[in-house]
């Protein structure tokens, strides 16, 4: 309908055509929510950053629910809406992968990963997997969802590995590095490491224009 939810202390739902806006909830705490994904029967899933459950809100109602409760900080970094109705959200700080269903209100964890700010983002495969990309962990993770299976490609030894990516169309994915002297190019089921040294912003124009 072309209304704009936004997330601060509340939810406040914005309607360009009229200029107005209206405030619905409450939320305690700085970060709160990371990301969100609207799912096929038009309510929103807000994925927790800082805050501590699931919010599934429905615009049409107005209605805010929460759904299970996480500890800990910086927990999920992104959310994957999946062909499904269902949301993969992938851990920040949190220690695995969660999958939740907004029909059920059931969620699930899959895997369990050591460390703090452990992935920075994601692409979904033309086969139906997601590939995490590492920001503070050791590798790349491959994520079936059918399956609930994992699969770890690669060994990264740098703190900040990768901070975004992006999936060309002949199925390689891009992973853009936090330092300028590696890129990744991850071709299922192999990756490399290619470019090194690249230290200026030309080079990185001319390496990316050779892969598109």
């Amino acid at each position: 309908d072309g209304k704009v939810i936004m997330v601060h202390h509340a939810i406040a739902v914005f309607d360009p055509a009229t200029k107005t806006f209206e405030e619905v909830g409450h939320f305690e705490g700085h970060y709160k929510f990371k990301c969100c994904v609207a799912v096929p029967d038009g309510k929103v899933i807000m994925v927790p950053f800082s805050y501590h459950a699931i919010v599934v809100f429905d615009p049409a109602t107005n209605i805010v629910e929460e759904v299970g409760y996480f500890e800990g900080r910086s927990k999920f970094r992104c959310c994957v809406a999946l062909p499904d109705g269902k949301v993969i959200m992938v851990p920040a700080s949190y220690h695995a992968i969660v999958v939740f269903d907004p029909a059920t209100k059931f969620f699930e964890e899959v895997g369990h990963f050591e460390g703090l700010l452990k992935f920075s983002c994601w692409v979904a495969m033309p086969d139906g997997k997601v590939i995490l990309v590492p920001f503070l962990y050791h590798a790349i993770v491959i994520f079936g969802p059918a399956t609930k299976t994992l699969e770890e490609l690669g060994h990264f030894e740098a703190e900040h590995k990768f901070t975004s990516c992006l999936a060309l169309t002949d199925g390689i994915v891009v992973a853009v590095p936090w330092h300028h002297s590696d890129m990744a190019l991850l071709s299922c089921p192999r990756w490399r490491v290619a470019w090194p040294g690249l230290s200026a912003c030309i080079g990185w124009g001319q390496a990316l224009l050779g892969v598109l």
